[in-house]
């Protein structure tokens, strides 16, 4: 241990003996002595980070500067001014505003020139503040972290790009080669403009007229003609020092078809309207300049680019900027993908923002799928791409050049969900990485060391954009949604569905309503209303989506999302929060109800990232006057009908479970009695799959491989979900049992609770792994696959914060 470390840690000692328990409120999220030994290592930057509480005084009066340089003077870095995170929007401002993203503040604390010297100085900062009896109006406190490439260099040589052949590009491009309306945001070190094999596919903000020294199209942006650089905040020189950004742009959509050079994953065909385009954002700037990232992933979303590909993170695990975390969520809400590198550390550890739930994360592996010596691996992984001796374009006085790294395989996975939407931009956005996870080349035979480490497997272009044409019924359509400059109007919480004609599909005059009461982070709350595919082509086709509301603690009422449902038919009603938390608990008491014709099929709020409901709409009635006849609307069902034998006929229920009682620990649930019925198989059902149903998926295939998401997933050719069709499913929707009572004075842990990310359980991250790793609020908020919380099943681990 270095002298500087061994005099942190006395200090931070010292502080946490002295330092009560409810000052320490703000520093429940943050692991101060990981944070010592960062700043020890010079890996914390110069500045600090917080939040402003919006529900504060100051801040309602409209003078938030006001709070955050009273919060700089607390820091003891009012040498400074304190400036937002993310500057004022101009015409995105409302959007900003709504997420929350106007009360980030920095302030800088140090001009030491030297790493140790400045990130010293701002974990003082950071202690001292938290060593302060007053923190009212901040909500969120945390240092700069340091960020770094993802990169390993490799010799700079001429040769080929076998790495397309390893994931069939020439194959995915005889169906699609890149569509001039999609826009890929490259986060990095800038783009070489003046590169020969870089001339057609950079992007164009039309709004914007270059060099004039003015905000044109009102985004807040001086300048973004092709985007910006936020490290050294101007918009004319979107180059920095380093040629890392060239290259992993250069993979995305060099110019193809050019008779120059490499190709690029989506790069087009040399022709006027092909070809993604490349939104150029600069976080590694000149002269060491460094920093904007946050800011930056909101221009990207705001300025239309669909995919931001992030080949960084940050220098050790365990570490995370919330207020990038929340632009990467911010990102997420405007229907974006946002694609982030595994890093180089050759480690199972939680590196962010990769790690992030709402990132998806590339492993690096080569040309044959074998896991890269650096690449790191875990759970957290969604997916591998090729990351070793990649060649591409560069710069510094070579045209081309090969480098290896998670940098480079993030491009791969980019580019080619690029070429998802080039086929059809309406796809949604799960749909489109469902595609690429579900059809990933199985790399777990050459990978034997690290099973289901290295997410779904390697990319197989040929087989996903096979896909994405099935999901859009075409081979290969233009894309529909074009990037803008202009802003995107905030869709309302009543759309209007577009009417089909009706003959042979009864009267479709069922009403939908959903009655909301947002929580404090409305932006995150978005809802989407689906007619099932099997239904006839005759009916009125209701589906509508709608998000991003405006107002935050507010009860919009009981609000028509639907006047048209038809009869018999199945629908898939799903209401999402961005964040993951649902709406009820966290940040606000918000709620839900979902009616139809009056009769409540659903309601609650404590849902996690998503709920989903299906329902069949009852069969109308058909008026006549008989005695018998039972004249009264029936209730809706669960779709699809149950086709199985005996078993009670399911009610509607959420595809994530919503807990309504601490999760007890799981005792043995009692086998049917024979008046319940046996269960038996559908043996009709098959799984349906990339436009037909595979023979061989029946219900004793699923028996094995069966998981919740897969039950709630996979469909047969009638829509009939496999939960609803295979007995192996019946373990994830069994009632839990009742709890038995804890002896006054002692508490429980539940032996079965594990952690879920990203939809996935995490075998080794239970309560005695939270025990370990040390209790926080935040740990102590998160949940496994059915959405119970640690604060429930880590009673013993997680007391102090219940």
């Amino acid at each position: 241990m270095t002298r500087l470390q061994q005099i942190l840690f006395a200090a931070l000692l010292c502080a946490t003996a002295a330092r009560p328990t409810e000052r320490r409120r703000l520093g429940a999220d943050l692991d101060l002595v990981k944070l010592a030994k960062a700043a020890g290592d010079g890996e914390l930057g110069s500045r600090v980070l917080f939040k402003v509480d919006g529900e504060h005084a100051l801040a309602k009066s409209g003078d938030r500067e006001a709070l955050a340089k009273r919060v700089a003077a607390d820091l003891d870095c009012d040498e400074h001014e304190p400036v937002r995170v993310f500057r004022p929007a101009g015409k995105h401002e409302a959007k900003h505003v709504a997420a929350g993203l106007h009360d980030w503040y920095a302030v800088k604390c140090s001009r030491a020139p030297e790493k140790a010297a400045a990130a010293k100085k701002t974990f003082d900062a950071l202690t001292k503040f938290l060593d302060e009896a007053d923190h009212d109006g901040v909500v969120v406190v945390e240092p700069e972290l340091e960020h770094a490439l993802s990169w390993t260099p490799d010799d700079p040589l001429l040769g080929t790009q076998p790495h397309y052949d390893a994931i069939r590009m020439p194959e995915a491009w005889d169906v699609v080669r890149g569509d001039a309306s999609i826009v890929v945001q490259v986060l990095d070190t800038g783009i070489n403009m003046a590169h020969p094999d870089l001339q057609l596919n950079i992007w164009r903000n039309e709004g914007e007229i270059c060099g004039n020294g003015v905000d044109d199209d009102g985004n807040g942006y001086v300048d973004d003609c092709h985007g910006y650089n936020h490290a050294d905040n101007e918009g004319a020189n979107l180059l920095g020092d380093h040629w890392h950004g060239t290259h992993c742009g250069g993979t995305i959509a060099a110019d193809s078809n050019n008779g120059v050079g490499v190709a690029g994953v989506a790069g087009g065909d040399g022709a006027a309207d092909s070809g993604v385009k490349l939104m150029i954002s600069v976080g590694f700037g000149n002269n060491g300049n460094i920093g904007g990232f946050a800011e930056a992933l909101t221009y990207g979303a705001d300025m239309g680019a669909q995919i931001s590909s992030n080949s960084w993170g940050y220098t050790a695990p365990n570490f995370w900027s919330q207020a990038e975390l929340d632009a990467i969520d911010y990102y997420n809400a405007q229907n974006g993908i946002v694609v982030f590198a595994a890093g180089n550390s050759n480690s199972a550890e939680d590196y962010y923002p990769g790690f992030y739930e709402g990132a998806v994360a590339v492993a690096a592996v080569d040309d044959s799928g074998v896991r890269a010596s650096f690449s790191n691996y875990g759970d957290w992984i969604e997916i591998s791409a090729p990351g070793v001796s990649v060649y591409s374009t560069y710069t510094h006085g070579m045209d081309y050049g090969y480098a290896s790294g998670t940098s480079m395989a993030c491009p791969h996975v980019a580019g080619v969900l690029a070429l998802g939407w080039s086929i059809d931009a309406a796809i949604p956005r799960d749909a489109l990485l469902s595609c690429a996870y579900d059809t990933s080349i199985d790399i777990a035979d050459s990978n034997t060391g690290y099973p289901g480490q290295l997410g779904s497997g390697m990319i197989d272009a040929k087989a996903f954009v096979d896909c994405a044409a099935d999901l859009a019924n075409t081979k290969p359509p233009t894309a529909t949604r074009a990037p803008t400059a202009a802003p995107t109007a905030a869709p309302s919480p009543a759309p209007t569905a577009t009417a089909r004609p009706t003959a042979g599909c009864g009267p479709c005059d069922g009403v939908l309503e959903l009655a909301l009461v947002t929580d404090s982070y409305p932006a995150e709350t978005s809802w989407s209303l689906a007619l099932d595919e099997s239904a006839p082509d005759n009916c009125e086709d209701a589906s509508a989506t709608s998000g991003g509301y405006a107002d935050a603690n507010f009860d919009y009422g009981a609000v028509v999302i639907a006047t048209q449902i038809c009869p018999g038919q199945a629908y898939t009603f799903e209401l999402a929060d961005s964040f993951g938390d649902g709406i009820c608990c966290g940040y606000g008491a918000g709620s839900f109800s979902l009616s139809l014709d009056g009769v409540v099929l659903a309601s609650g709020g404590d849902f996690g990232a998503s709920f989903s409901l299906d329902f069949v709409a009852p069969e109308a009635d058909d008026d006549d006057d008989d005695d018998d006849d039972d004249d009264d609307a029936a209730a809706p069902s669960a779709a699809p009908t149950r086709r199985r034998a005996p078993h009670p006929a399911p009610t509607a229920k959420p595809t994530r479970a919503l807990p309504t009682t601490p999760k007890p620990s799981l005792a043995p649930v009692a086998a049917p009695t024979a008046d319940e019925g046996t269960c038996v198989d559908d043996a009709s059902w098959r799984h349906y799959s990339r436009g037909r149903e595979r023979d061989n998926r029946d219900c004793a295939w699923l028996d094995g491989r069966d998981s919740k998401s897969r039950c709630d997933r996979y469909k047969d050719g009638a829509g009939v979900r496999a939960r609803d069709a295979c007995c192996a499913c019946d373990q994830y929707y069994a009632p839990a049992p009742t709890p038995a009572p804890t002896p006054l004075g002692f508490c429980a842990d539940d032996d079965d609770w594990r952690l879920a990310k990203k939809g996935k359980t995490k075998k080794n991250r239970g309560c005695a792994w939270l025990a370990n790793k040390g209790a926080s609020k935040s740990r102590c908020k998160s949940k496994d696959i059915d959405g119970v919380r640690a604060s429930a099943a880590c009673g013993c681990v997680c007391s102090e914060f219940n």
